[in-house]
Parts: C-alpha cells; sequence; structure tokens
C-alpha cells in the first residue's frame, strides 16, 4: 500500500470529468499515514462482475452509523468482507462493529488528490 500507486493519471481525470469517479475526504486519523485527514481520494465502483479483494481500500457504508469511512480489506469470508484502518491505534473498524456485508462498499479508492 504505497501512496505513489494512487497517483491522478489522464485516464483518471478523465473519468473524473465524466462522472465515472466519486470524491470523498477523509476524516480522522485511521489511514495514516497512507492517507492523511481531510486529504481528498476518488473511488470507482466495482465494475460489474468484479469483486472485492484483500488489499482494497474501499469507501463503505458504515454498518452502524449514517457515515462514510475510508478502510483496506483485510479479509472476505464467506460472503462478508472484513475491514482494517491502517493506524490501529485509530481505526473503528471490524474489530469493533464485525463484518459487512459486500453491498456496503461504495467503491474502490483509484486516485489520492491530496
Amino acid at each position: 500500500m504505497n501512496r505513489s500507486d494512487y497517483k491522478l493519471t489522464i485516464k483518471e481525470t478523465l473519468s473524473w470529468a465524466l462522472g465515472r469517479r466519486q470524491r470523498f475526504s477523509v476524516k480522522g486519523e485511521s489511514m495514516e499515514p497512507v492517507l492523511k485527514e481531510t486529504e481528498d481520494v476518488l473511488i470507482r465502483k466495482y465494475k460489474k462482475g468484479e469483486r472485492a479483494h484483500a488489499g482494497d481500500i474501499v469507501i463503505v457504508a458504515h454498518p452502524k452509523r449514517d457515515i462514510h469511512i475510508v478502510k483496506v480489506i483485510h479479509a472476505i469470508r464467506d460472503d462478508r468482507i472484513e475491514l482494517r484502518g491502517v493506524n490501529a491505534d485509530k481505526s473503528i473498524d471490524s474489530r469493533h462493529f464485525g463484518a459487512i456485508e459486500e453491498i456496503r462498499i461504495l467503491g474502490k479508492m483509484t486516485v489520492i488528490l491530496g
């Protein structure tokens, strides 16, 4: 998980301009040092037939609150997804609220805008 893997490219810029990417702002310290609080990221929905994978950074509808959170997919077991923050000491994740359904994933992070 390297920040340089998430640079803004021409393809990503065009996808964003065409409405194929959605912008989200990072809140909190759970993803530091990969993502810093107040940074913006772009996400894309998984393509039809595409499945989430361990290691994907995703934006998720929180299972118990009306907020969106950014986490890393830690594991996938029996159609349930376990999420983790990079900074475990500052993260509320599947260790607190349990595994989630894949339908809660809004999209996979493609770009860190800064």
